[in-house]
């Protein structure tokens, strides 16, 4: 009888044990999502955590629109991206908020993708790159996007119709002016080969 006793405390306290960890494993999950700097491309990552000890992580990366745009046609070269904390939650912390989170509007953007690959292919690669510049930029990512609030989400299919609305929309960028000559260029983007004409 007193052998069965101890049985059962064992078992019982090892399924205890048990319970315990596998709560305090799967409860402790903290989960964020982070945005390149460079390219604009996303990532959600899930650290599991027990007791606040990091046990693993796993990482979900996910282009966006200016990402998939400005790395499958040439305008960011290779590098290694530079994640901003955007926002997150889990593990206890009800909100963590991060830079950037001012970004993940920008790199969803139609119109901001759309703009800077015109840009680029109608032979103007410094407008496109201060505006990536601009909305990659935690302070400056919603000037960005208020520049090219009109653009046309499928952008244009001529130089022409592309130069007409720079004319049309030229008092916009005006004020820019200032702000983009003091922005640091960006060493990852490449130049183009078009030459840049008004």
């Amino acid at each position: 009888m007193k052998q069965r006793i101890k049985r059962f405390r064992i078992i019982a306290m090892l399924c205890g044990g048990g319970l315990l960890v596998a709560s305090a494993f799967f409860s402790g999950a903290f989960r964020y999502y982070s945005v390149c700097r460079v390219c604009g491309e996303t990532k959600t990552t899930s650290e599991f955590q027990v007791w606040g000890l990091k046990v693993w992580q796993t990482d979900e990366k996910k282009g966006s629109r200016l990402s998939a745009m400005t790395t499958s046609k040439g305008i960011v070269g290779p590098h290694h991206h530079d994640w901003l904390f955007g926002q997150g939650a889990g593990n206890g912390v009800k909100c963590a908020i991060g830079s950037g989170r001012h970004i993940v509007q920008s790199v969803d953007s139609h119109q901001l993708a759309s703009f800077v690959f015109d840009a680029w292919r109608f032979g103007q690669p410094g407008v496109a790159t201060n505006l990536l510049v601009i909305a990659l930029n935690p302070k400056l990512a919603h000037d960005a996007r208020s520049l090219v609030t009109s653009y046309p989400e499928a952008g244009f299919s001529t130089r022409d119709e592309f130069l007409a609305w720079r004319n049309e929309n030229e008092s916009n960028w005006e004020w820019r002016t200032e702000i983009l000559s003091k922005e640091e260029r960006a060493p990852f983007v490449r130049n183009s080969v078009a030459n840049e004409r008004p």
